[in-house]
C-alpha cells in the first residue's frame, strides 16, 4: 500500500469536512446533484473509451495505491546473482534458476537467453513487450484525465440545470436560497472528483509508469550483459549508472 496515496486521501477528506463543518455536512450532501454529476462523467467516459480498455484501466489504477513490487536495488542484486552463475556454470545454468525468479519480465528475458536467442532478438522482444506495457498504462492516465475534465464539465451541467429551475420559480422569493444552493452543489462534486482525485491519480500513474519502465531499461540492459558473457564486476559498474546516489553508495559498500 502507497502510503503517500493513503495519507493524501485521508488529509483531503479531512480538510474538506472541517471546511464544511462537521455539523453542516447535510446541507452539501444532495443524492440527484452526485448522480448528475457522476453518472454523467461515467457516460462520457464509455463514450470516450472502450468496454476493454475502461477494465483494463481500472486494474491500472490499483497502482496508484500500491507500492512498486520490485525495487531497483533488487533487480540489480538478482541480475549480478545470475550473472555470476552464468559465469561459473554457462547461460544453460541460469535456466534451473528462472523458478526462483519472482519477475516475470526478467523470466522472459533469461529464457530468450538460454533457448539460444541472439542479442538483437533479445533486445527487440523485450522492447516490444516494455512499449506495449507503457502503452497500456498511457491508457490508464490518459481515462483519469478525462475523468478530471469530465467532472467539472458535469457539475457545471447541473449547476445550469438548477439555475433553470430556479429562475422558473422566481414567483416564490423564499426558495430562490435553497435552488441556488443545490444548483452549485454539482460545481462543488465534480471539482472534489477532478481536482482531488481523478488528476492527482493519474499523477500518480504517470510516476509509477515512468518508475516501471525505467526498471525494465535495467532489467533488458542486464540480461544483454549476461548474455554477451561480461564480467559480473563489469556489470555491476555498467549498471550501477540505473541506480540513484544513495544505492549506488550502498552497492558499493
Amino acid at each position: 500500500m502507497d502510503k503517500a496515496t493513503v495519507l493524501g486521501i485521508g488529509l483531503g477528506i479531512f480538510f474538506i469536512v472541517f471546511g464544511m463543518g462537521v455539523d453542516k455536512l447535510v446541507m452539501f450532501v444532495n443524492i440527484p446533484s452526485a448522480l448528475l454529476t457522476y453518472g454523467g462523467a461515467i457516460g462520457s467516459l464509455f463514450i470516450g473509451f472502450s468496454m476493454e480498455q475502461i477494465t483494463s484501466s481500472m486494474k491500472v489504477a490499483k497502482k496508484a495505491f500500491n507500492t512498486p513490487s520490485e525495487d531497483l536495488m533488487s533487480i540489480l542484486n538478482q541480475i549480478l546473482a545470475l550473472s555470476e552463475k552464468s559465469r561459473r556454470e554457462g547461460i544453460l545454468a541460469l535456466d534451473k534458476e528462472l523458478k526462483t525468479v519472482k519477475i516475470p519480465f526478467l523470466v522472459k528475458g533469461l529464457q530468450l537467453v538460454v533457448d539460444g536467442s541472439d542479442a538483437e532478438t533479445v533486445q527487440a522482444i523485450l522492447e516490444i513487450e516494455r512499449d506495449a506495457i507503457e502503452e497500456r498504462h498511457k491508457i490508464g492516465k490518459d481515462m483519469f484525465d478525462a475523468l478530471a475534465a469530465y467532472c467539472p464539465a458535469w457539475g457545471m451541467i447541473g449547476t445550469i440545470i438548477g439555475l433553470i429551475q430556479m429562475l422558473s420559480a422566481l414567483s416564490d422569493p423564499s426558495s430562490l436560497g435553497p435552488a441556488m444552493a443545490i444548483a452549485l452543489i454539482t460545481t462543488l462534486y465534480g471539482a472534489v472528483a477532478a481536482f482531488f482525485l481523478a488528476t492527482p491519480i493519474a499523477n500518480k500513474l504517470k510516476i509509477r509508469s515512468s518508475e516501471e519502465m525505467f526498471a525494465k531499461n535495467l532489467i533488458i540492459a542486464g540480461i544483454i550483459a549476461i548474455q554477451s558473457g561480461d564480467n559480473p564486476r563489469t556489470i555491476k559498474e555498467k549498471l550501477s549508472g540505473y541506480l540513484p546516489p544513495i544505492l549506488r553508495e550502498k552497492l558499493t559498500k
